[in-house]
């Protein structure tokens, strides 16, 4: 026996809202300068230098920066980076995010959707060294330009 309703009587009941505040987000920004292998990192206030082993530099008209600090600057930890020697691939996770570039390879896959850049990355000094806007873009940050003092800013 199908099971009919009573559509003549509709109750609308409002128990109650929930409203949960969103979290604080801490919005950490970290600037690299071109040629310098000390970079700074902002957040909550806080100003903190550190160094890196190989400095930024462009190439073709594009900024590249070591991989390992660029993830660093995006919150990323160093066991959620994987170097494959094989395949010469870094992929780096953060929350719902997987990039990962393969050297000498102009593609870069997101979360498994295949990405054009217009140059690939490079090993410079033992380090991977990558075209930052794309990384930091895959990875859900901004980035910024400043062709005056020759920086990159990455906002997270």
């Amino acid at each position: 026996d199908p099971v009919t309703f009573d559509k003549g009587r509709v109750i609308r009941f409002h128990f109650a809202d929930v409203i949960t505040p969103a979290p604080d987000e801490t919005r950490a920004t970290t600037t690299f300068t071109i040629g310098s292998t000390t970079y700074t990192v902002v957040e909550d206030a806080v100003v903190v230098e550190k160094t890196m082993d190989v400095a930024p530099y462009i190439k073709a008209g594009r900024t590249y920066l070591p991989v390992r600090f660029v993830a660093d600057a995006l919150g990323v930890t160093e066991d959620n980076i994987i170097w494959d020697p094989v395949t010469r691939s870094v992929t780096v996770f953060k929350g719902d995010r997987i990039a990962q570039m393969t050297i000498g390879s102009n593609v870069l896959m997101v979360n498994g959707v295949e990405l054009t850049m217009d140059v690939a990355p490079e090993i410079t000094n033992g380090r991977t060294m990558l075209p930052v806007r794309f990384m930091t873009q895959a990875l859900g940050a901004s980035i910024a330009w400043d062709a005056e003092t020759q920086t990159v800013t990455v906002t997270q």
